[in-house]
């Protein structure tokens, strides 16, 4: 066993002396230096884009309720006369009273904006009416159809 021994010790003497005759390791070449590496932007989070618009609330309807004193131009004959308009919910009841002659009974007047549409029965037949109110609300222009004729129309609130 001592002969192992020895032999052990003899062999790890000769590898450590051929250590110590081996010449020390060169050291690395310097490298150029790196440039300091320059972190990647964080990138942005995405636009995030905003809700949409509300769409626009209906306009409220036009309120024509009231009196209106109105010109018809018949051929020249300007007929003065006045609209009484009373307002139930969505739809209008009336009567349409042109100077020294009966009341007719407006049957439906619809409006769309500002463009209106207004029927009147009379006793010789239905005057149609396509009227546009002002954006201040206070006078109705457009023309009224009568017995086959087309004439200009005008009505000023009162």
């Amino acid at each position: 066993m001592r002969a192992l021994s020895a032999l052990v010790s003899t062999a790890a003497l000769s590898a450590l002396a051929a250590c110590a005759s081996n010449p020390q390791p060169t050291q690395p070449a310097p490298q150029p230096a790196r440039p300091a590496a320059t972190p990647a932007p964080t990138p942005m989070p995405a636009a995030v884009p905003p809700p949409p618009a509300p769409a626009p609330a209906p306009a409220a309807a036009a309120d024509l309720s009231g009196i209106w004193d109105f010109s018809v131009d018949a051929g020249g004959q300007v007929i003065p006369g006045e609209i009484t308009l009373q307002r139930s919910g969505p739809s209008y009841s009336g009567t349409v009273s042109p100077q020294g002659m009966s009341p007719a009974t407006i049957r439906s007047v619809t409006v769309q904006g500002q463009q209106i549409g207004m029927v009147v029965d009379t006793p010789e037949g239905e005057a149609v009416f396509s009227l546009t109110l002002s954006a201040d609300g206070r006078s109705l222009t457009g023309s009224v159809g009568y017995q086959g004729q087309q004439m200009g129309f005008n009505a000023r609130r009162r």
